[in-house]
């Protein structure tokens, strides 16, 4: 699909440039050519390569004496929102509240500490991660049971549940820095537009949906 965006943009642009970008180091020598010449460039890259980077876990703690998860900065005991009667209210969070990564849980209500960190394959943690699941905590790990609907995740579900202390590894986490957040951080006010395909299988309270708009100009100047 990449390929087919770079010769469509140059047949449909006069004098552009459109070139596939998979690492920072494409980026730049991009950049580097658009800044020697005086022709429109364009950086075509997949959402996969776009967004994919280090693999993250919750921060959040299990304190056994006060019964709830704690943020790893402040201590305060995690709270989560939901809808009573139509009323909005707080109540202590669930292991099933950092499933995934959402904008809900993505910091602390009380020191806006991040309460999702860095992971990789040979950490040891509390958390751990089910395939096409997400996180379970290992003291709860039983209330994930009825989630788990492919063969893969009630294997790796029975195995921890077996072993509650065993080591998992954490499949697919590895060491690399995600290509959305260096263009945000190296190229701010410096990208003209932004033209996103198929932008509508990204969540806004997604993670992947969150990186996607980082790396994205002012609305004015970006398309779907």
């Amino acid at each position: 699909m990449t390929g087919k965006w770079v010769r469509e943009l140059e047949e449909a642009i006069s004098n552009a440039r459109a070139a596939i970008v998979r690492t920072s180091a494409d980026m730049d020598a991009l950049y580097a050519g658009y800044a020697r010449g005086g022709r429109t460039v364009f950086a075509v890259m997949s959402k996969e390569n776009a967004l994919d980077g280090y693999m993250r876990r919750p921060a959040a703690r299990w304190d056994a004496r006060r019964q709830g998860f704690t943020c790893p900065d402040c201590g305060s005991v995690i709270q989560m929102e939901f809808m009573d009667c139509g009323k909005r209210t707080l109540t202590d969070a669930t292991p099933e509240y950092f499933r995934t990564e959402t904008r809900a849980n993505r910091k602390c209500e009380g020191c806006g500490a991040v309460l999702w960190t860095a992971t990789t394959a040979e950490e040891q943690s509390e958390w751990v991660r089910i395939s096409h699941l997400g996180y379970v905590h290992r003291r709860f790990a039983y209330l994930a049971r009825d989630a788990c609907k492919t063969a893969a995740a009630k294997k790796q579900l029975a195995a921890l549940l077996r072993e509650p202390d065993r080591f998992m590894a954490a499949r697919g986490a590895c060491r690399r820095f995600p290509l959305s957040t260096y263009i945000k951080n190296r190229y701010r006010g410096k990208i003209d537009g932004l033209i996103a395909d198929e932008l509508h299988q990204f969540s806004a309270d997604s993670g992947q949906g969150t990186r996607w708009a980082s790396c994205s100009p002012p609305r004015k100047n970006a398309s779907a």
